[in-house]
């Protein structure tokens, strides 16, 4: 099942990002800290106004709030991750691992995402609701400024 195509844009481009993160895993250290630096840059803005959308659908009581505390806990989760890795040496022998670790949770995150969530609103919501949310989470994009080139 796919989920909006904005949504769906900017997943692909984290695990584009991701996988280039593994390939480098045993590169220079300037081309980790570069990938390092996009990857935090776009998952950290990522999060954040995708959890503007999530919050409003709470104050909505839409009828999935069970996945959508799931979702905003693994977001949580991931915050940590990113501290973690921010703060270990890029030439650390555990880079690589770290690295590995992240996209498994992160690939699994974005298909529960996409796929799950996706069909729990989808039942929970009329069309025209539906439609709402989508444009809300388009214009809290823009909102916030974000940029998927980052």
């Amino acid at each position: 099942m796919q989920s909006s195509g904005l949504l769906s844009d900017e997943h692909s481009r984290l695990r584009v990002i991701l996988s280039q993160m593994e390939e480098h895993a045993i590169s220079t250290v300037r081309i980790r800290e570069k990938l390092f630096e996009r990857f935090y840059n776009l998952l950290s803005s990522h999060m954040k106004f995708e959890e503007v959308v999530l919050r409003g659908l709470l104050d909505q009581n839409v009828d999935c709030s069970d996945e959508i505390h799931q979702l905003i806990e693994e977001h949580y989760l991931f915050r940590l991750m990113l501290f973690e890795m921010k703060a270990v040496p890029k030439n650390h022998k555990r880079w690589g691992a770290k690295v590995r670790i992240v996209k498994d949770f992160i690939d699994r995150h974005i298909d529960y995402e996409e796929i799950d969530f996706y069909e729990a609103l989808r039942e929970a919501l009329s069309e025209e609701q539906f439609k709402i949310v989508w444009k809300n989470f388009s214009q809290s994009r823009d909102e916030m400024g974000f940029n998927l080139t980052t």
